[in-house]
């Protein structure tokens, strides 16, 4: 593009300082020369904005002697003075330009049409840029927390302690924990704009910690329903300080309850644990939870080993089920228990659906009834007709309650398949 506006200010240019000669044969053979000039400097394919404009030194030489012809007008000979020294103008723009340019003044900058080719900017090496400077892709933020003193991890990488300066990402997520012995974990997840420096407290909540020792080892450890420490001795994850009840388990063994009050900080705790005989407990559906004698001792299915001698009670409760119970007047040998689970909801529907079928059967054994009379009579009272409309609303109705009570209970049903009762025995053909 730039080869052919070159190319056009040359050309137009030269064919006006030619027009004074446009009377003579000589003005014809100029233009004619110039264009020939001008087209064999385009097709050549070295013509730039450099070299167009130099080229302007043609038209400009033969400017300045129709100038100092004193036969042509004074408005001609004034005409090429111009037009000559502007090419003259034109021809020293362009080698200055083009000096500038080989010399590398213009290496920064993309010209079309000057340097022959447009230059990308330079690249930034972002390895050789510190994190917390220059782009800011890296925002410097504080970290406090209430006690000081605790560990902290962004991305799960420790970064140090607090109160602590560190680098987060901008436009990411970065999730920072603080870890504090005596003291629950604390988190919190922020996204920095570029320039942006946060400040993020954290107010560690005081824990307690369990280290549990059993004889014999390997039993689990369970706090309020949740396993704390899953294998003996070892240090229990944080718990709330104040009451509270320890479950210690083992296969073979008895189940060891303990209530204690654990002040903030560790505590230590010896249980030794006696042999008990394997009581293996199911329900239908599963993850029913497990009460011996009164303790919670997991979901079902598991296995849960008592005392031999004396009564045992076995509760498994689970919502929206009924709680199934079993008293075990001992248990010498191992024993299993599985029941089917009873869905309360379920038996109330079903309830509903068999007193609206009743309620259809009967008012539908009525109407078969006035209608078979009806049909035998050739003109029926009209206290037999007003019977049998009474009788097809009531069974309209009936229809409707039986339809939505089977509706229920078909939901039911497909929400919890294992709420449904067992399918009878295929006894086979009679």
């Amino acid at each position: 593009m730039s080869r052919l506006v070159g190319l056009a200010i040359t050309l137009l240019s030269s064919l006006a300082l030619a027009a004074p000669y446009r009377q003579t044969s000589g003005g014809g053979c100029c233009t004619l020369v110039f264009v020939i000039i001008f087209v064999a400097i385009y097709r050549s394919g070295g013509v730039d904005w450099a070299r167009a404009v130099g080229a302007a030194i043609f038209p400009g030489v033969f400017g300045w002697f129709i100038w100092r012809d004193r036969e042509l007008g004074t408005g001609s000979r004034w005409f090429a003075l111009i037009t000559a020294s502007l090419h003259a103008f034109f021809f020293l723009a362009g080698v200055v330009l083009a000096l500038a340019v080989s010399a590398g003044a213009f290496n920064a900058l993309a010209i079309p049409g000057v340097s022959g080719e447009e230059k990308p900017p330079p690249a930034i090496d972002l390895s050789k840029i510190p994190e917390d400077e220059s782009l800011g892709l890296h925002p410097l933020s504080t970290i406090t927390s209430d006690p000081p003193g605790a560990k902290v991890f962004v991305g799960g990488k420790e970064r140090g302690k607090t109160p602590l300066e560190t680098p987060l990402t901008a436009g990411e997520n970065n999730e920072v924990k603080l870890e504090l012995a005596g003291f629950f974990p604390a988190t919190q997840t922020r996204m920095p704009n570029a320039r942006e420096n946060l400040t993020l407290t954290f107010t560690l909540k005081a824990a307690s910690r369990l280290e549990v020792k059993s004889e014999p080892p390997g039993a689990r450890v369970m706090v309020g329903m949740k396993e704390v420490l899953p294998r003996t001795p070892g240090l229990s994850a944080p718990i709330d300080p104040g009451e509270t009840e320890i479950l210690v388990l083992l296969d073979g063994y008895q189940p060891h309850r303990q209530t204690m009050a654990l002040p903030a900080g560790d505590t230590e705790l010896e249980v030794t644990l006696s042999p008990g005989v394997k009581l293996a407990v199911g329900s239908t559906p599963e993850q029913a939870e497990i009460y011996v004698d009164g303790l919670w001792v997991g979901l079902t299915p598991a296995s849960v080993f008592v005392e031999p001698k004396g009564k045992h009670v076995v509760e498994l409760k689970k919502e929206p089920y009924a709680t199934a119970k079993k008293v075990f007047a001992s248990v010498a040998k191992p024993t299993a228990w599985s029941p089917r689970l009873v869905d309360t909801a379920r038996v109330k529907v079903q309830a509903i659906v068999n007193k609206a079928r009743a309620r259809y059967d009967k008012v539908n054994q009525a109407l078969e009834k006035v209608q078979t009379r009806i049909s035998h009579m050739s003109a029926p009272p009209p206290a037999l007709e007003r019977q049998l409309a009474n009788l097809e609303r009531e069974m309209e109705k009936a229809a409707i309650a039986l339809e939505k009570a089977e509706a229920e209970l078909k939901v039911i049903d497909e929400e919890r398949p294992a709420s449904r009762p067992p399918a009878p025995p295929d006894t086979g053909p009679d």
